[in-house]
C-alpha cells in the first residue's frame, strides 16, 4: 500500500478503518506492506490518526518511509503500540527529525520495542535522543541486518557514541552495511571496544571517508580485525588513514575471512601511501582462510603494493581471483606493477578460477608479462591447461613460450640421463 497526497479527512478515515480492522476484520486486515513517499503530515490530529492507523494494522510486516515529515504525535502513536506489531522490516529514508527531540525519542523507542524487527535501514537526520533510545534497548533486539545509508553524525558526539553502542550491543546482528556515512570518532571507538563479542559475519563498507580521522581509522581497523565470525568483507571506494591498514594487517592470523572485495577509485587525497600499500598487501596475503579475492584496482595502488603482493603469493590459499582494471587510460599500471601482478597470479598454488577485465584496453604490457610467466609457471592452474581464454590475444606468444619451456625441460632431462651412463663407463673396474 502506497500513501501520498492524503488530506486530513483521509487520515481520520484511515484511523477509523484501522479500528474496525482490529475489532472485526476487513480489507485493511490484509495489508502487509506500507510505503509513505514524499508528503508532509505536520498537523497534530492528522499525525496522530496516521500513527494510530499504522499501529493497528494487524498484519503489517514491512514499513518504508521516504522523504516525509511528521508531527511528533505520529511518532508517539507508533511507539505506544509497537509491542504488538508484526513488523520485521523497516526502512526510513531522507527523514529529517534532527530538530524534533520528542519525535526522535519516540521514533527510537518505536524501533527498539518492535518485537519482530529483524531488518533495519536508516538514512536520515535524528536528534541525539533517537540514538540514546535505540542504544538503551539494544540487548533485547531481534535485529540481524542493519544498513546505515547517508547517515551524518560527525558533529554529534553523543549521537555517534550511542549509535556505536547500539550496534555493539545487538545480540543477533550478523550483517552490517555502512554506505556514505560520516561519524564522530566515538562511533568507531564504541564498535571496536565490543567487537570481540559480536556475531557479525558480513560487513560492507562503501564510500566511507575517514582519512582525516586517525583515531577513527585505527578503531575501525581494530573493529574489523577483532570480529571473531567475520567471513565476508567488502570495502569499496573508501578513504582511510594509514593506521587503518596497519591495524588490519597486524591481526590477520586469527581472521576467519574467506571472501574479500576491495574496490578503489580516484581519491582526492591522493593514492595510498607506500606504508598503506605494504600493509594492505600483507593483510591480503596473510589471511589464513582467504579463498575468494576480488580487486577493482586503479592508479591508487602504488608499485609497493604489487611488490609485496607478489612476494607472499606462494603461501596463499586463494582459489578464485577476480581483477578489474579501471585505471585512467592515460595513467596505466607501471611496468613494474605489471610484472609483479603477473608474478603474483602465476605463483598462487591453489588458483582454480581466474577472471581479469581490462575496461580501457591498457594492459598489453601486463598480459605480455603474464603470458611469459604463465608458460613456465609451476602452478597446477597453468600446467594443466593448453588453452587460457584470457590470453587469446596473446595466444601465439604464450604457446611459443610454453613450448620453449617444455623443450628446455625435456632437454635438461635428456642430458641428465646421458651423463650418468658415460660416467659409469669411465670406470672399467666396475
Amino acid at each position: 500500500m502506497g500513501v501520498n497526497g492524503f488530506t486530513e479527512e483521509s487520515f481520520s478515515a484511515l484511523k477509523i478503518k484501522a479500528d474496525q480492522a482490529k475489532e472485526k476484520g476487513n480489507v485493511y486486515d490484509l495489508i502487509h506492506t506500507v510505503e509513505f513517499a514524499s508528503f508532509d503530515v505536520v498537523n497534530q490530529q492528522s499525525g496522530s490518526c496516521l500513527g494510530r492507523f499504522l499501529s493497528l494494522l494487524p498484519r503489517l510486516t514491512k514499513l518504508i518511509v521516504f522523504h516525509c515529515s511528521f508531527h511528533d504525535d505520529f511518532y508517539r502513536e507508533i511507539a505506544e503500540r509497537a509491542l504488538s506489531s508484526q513488523i520485521h522490516t523497516v526502512k526510513f529514508d531522507c527523514l529529517d527529525v534532527v530538530y524534533q527531540q520528542s519525535g526522535s525519542c519516540f521514533l527510537g523507542r518505536f524501533f527498539s520495542l518492535l518485537p519482530r524487527l529483524t531488518d533495519l535501514t536508516i538514512s536520515s537526520f535524528f536528534h541525539d535522543d533517537f540514538y540514546r533510545e535505540i542504544a538503551e534497548r539494544a540487548l533485547s533486539s531481534q535485529i540481524h541486518t542493519v544498513k546505515f545509508d547517508f547517515l551524518f553524525v560527525v558533529n554529534q558526539q553523543s549521537g555517534s557514541c550511542y549509535l556505536g553502542r547500539f550496534l555493539s550491543l545487538l545480540p543477533r546482528l550478523t550483517v552490517l552495511t555502512i554506505r556514505c556515512c560520516c561519524f564522530h570518532g566515538d562511533f568507531y571507538r564504541e564498535i571496536a571496544e565490543r567487537a570481540s563479542s559480536s556475531q557479525i559475519h558480513t560487513v560492507d563498507l562503501d564510500r566511507l571517508y575517514v582519512v582525516n580521522q586517525q583515531l577513527g581509522s585505527c578503531c575501525l581497523g581494530r573493529f574489523l580485525s577483532l570480529l571473531p565470525r567475520l567471513t565476508h568483507l567488502t570495502i569499496s571506494c573508501c578513504s582511510f588513514h594509514d593506521d587503518f591498514y596497519r591495524e588490519i594487517a597486524e591481526r590477520t592470523s586469527s581472521s576467519q575471512i574467506h571472501t574479500l572485495f576491495l574496490g578503489f577509485q580516484e581519491d582526492p587525497h591522493g593514492p595510498l601511501s607506500s606504508s598503506a600499500c605494504k600493509h594492505l598487501a600483507r593483510f591480503i596475503c596473510c589471511l589464513p582462510r582467504l579463498t575468494t579475492l576480488t580487486i577493482a584496482c586503479n592508479e591508487e595502488l602504488l608499485d609497493d603494493f604489487f611488490i609485496d603482493f607478489a612476494s607472499m603469493a606462494a603461501s596463499s590459499k586463494i582459489h578464485t581471483l577476480v581483477l578489474g582494471f579501471q585505471e585512467d587510460p592515460h595513467r596505466p599500471l607501471s611496468s613494474s606493477a605489471c610484472k609483479h601482478l603477473a608474478r603474483f597470479i602465476c605463483c598462487l598454488p591453489r588458483l582454480a578460477n581466474l577472471t581479469i577485465t581490462d575496461i580501457y584496453g591498457q594492459l598489453d604490457d601486463f598480459f605480455i608479462d603474464f603470458a611469459s610467466m604463465a608458460a613456465s609457471s609451476k602452478s597446477p592452474y597453468f600446467m594443466e591447461r593448453k588453452h587460457i581464454p584470457l590470453l587469446d590475444k596473446y595466444w601465439p606468444r604464450w604457446r611459443e613460450l610454453q613450448s620453449r619451456a617444455e623443450s628446455s625441460s625435456s632437454a635438461v632431462s635428456t642430458n641428465h640421463s646421458e651423463v650418468e651412463p658415460s660416467q659409469h663407463q669411465g670406470h672399467p673396474l666396475d
